[in-house]
């Protein structure tokens, strides 16, 4: 068990191992690459790596937990399986600027513009339907964060 009351997943080995960690990756660079590309998700790689992490490399798992800007969302999405107010908010001021963005600089025929506008809504829904993690104390979270094993 961890220190958060969820239990650890199983560990996988061999060749299996080598598929998770570089499957883990590979969702790494999806997810960094979302937080430049208009529309595509940051952070449901980010917690599809996080579970190929988990069941693969510790360590890997770890590093990416106590990533400065990736941490908090999965540790957050995996402890309270809800985003915080200030996610939300980016989120939704992020959305109509990039569908903007791209109808105008873009030069898009009317088609792509009005599927833009549909996702973007669609993204919006989810994004507002997401539960709503409540702040947590940081130096609590800190000291968490600090217990868990990284070997």
């Amino acid at each position: 068990m961890t220190d958060h009351g969820l239990a650890s997943p199983p560990t996988v080995t061999g060749f299996r191992r080598v598929v998770y960690i570089t499957l883990g990756l590979s969702f790494v660079a999806l997810g960094v690459i979302g937080v430049v590309l208009p529309l595509l998700p940051t952070t449901p790689f980010l917690l599809l790596a996080s579970y190929f992490f988990a069941r693969s490399s510790r360590r890997l798992n770890g590093w990416l937990l106590r990533n400065r800007l990736f941490g908090p969302m999965i540790r957050d999405w995996q402890k309270y399986r809800g985003v915080r107010l200030k996610v939300k908010i980016v989120a939704l001021t992020m959305l109509p600027i990039v569908v903007f963005t791209s109808a105008y600089f873009g030069n898009l025929p009317w088609y792509l513009i009005v599927m833009l506008i549909t996702l973007a809504c669609t993204g919006a829904v989810v994004v507002i339907r997401l539960p709503l993690v409540r702040d947590v104390p940081a130096p609590l979270e800190q000291a968490e964060l600090a217990r868990e094993p990284v070997g």
